[in-house]
């Protein structure tokens, strides 16, 4: 347990680490975030299975709470920039539509962890919500690699198309 006084300066290094979360997020969007995002969320799986592990201690329990500081905003950049690209390809009159719908999401995935979250704390312990984190991190994962595969085979095709088109 953080000791009263302390509790300011956790909030204060949990929102420094934010920051540089938010940094790097943008320099993994730019260099195929899509393809990096499903290990973002992997990390995430790892990082709160920890505090599970890390909880009865002070520092362990800082670190993983840093630690998840530091991957929390990762993948916005990345989002923003494919939802922004994928309007592009198929919508282009949908493009300021698709620049908020990072917000959207994110604001559902709030919605659902909240009811999870409350699901878990009245049926388990406080501390199961680690666990039960990293199982839908790993979920969000597997969904991630699934779509990106997609996406990579869709662009593939449309690709070879293009070529075919340009021959004949």
């Amino acid at each position: 347990m953080v000791p009263a006084p302390y509790i300011s300066l956790v909030f204060l290094l949990y929102g420094v680490a934010s920051i540089f979360s938010t940094l790097i997020g943008g320099k993994l969007a730019a260099r195929n975030g899509m393809g990096k995002i499903r290990y973002v969320f992997l990390a995430q799986a790892v990082i709160l299975a920890s505090l599970f592990v890390s909880s009865g201690s002070l520092v362990g329990g800082l670190i993983s709470i840093s630690c998840m500081a530091l991957v929390v905003y990762l993948m916005n950049s990345t989002m923003q920039l494919y939802f922004i690209d994928w309007a592009d390809r198929h919508v282009p009159e949908a493009r300021d539509l698709a620049s908020s719908l990072t917000s959207v999401s994110v604001n559902v995935g709030i919605a659902i962890g909240s009811a999870l979250g409350g699901f878990v704390t009245t049926n388990m312990k406080l501390i199961d919500l680690s666990w039960s984190g990293g199982i839908v991190a790993v979920l969000a994962a597997v969904l991630a690699m699934i779509n990106y595969r997609l996406e990579r085979g869709a662009r593939s095709r449309s690709a070879f198309k293009e070529e075919i088109g340009l021959r004949g």
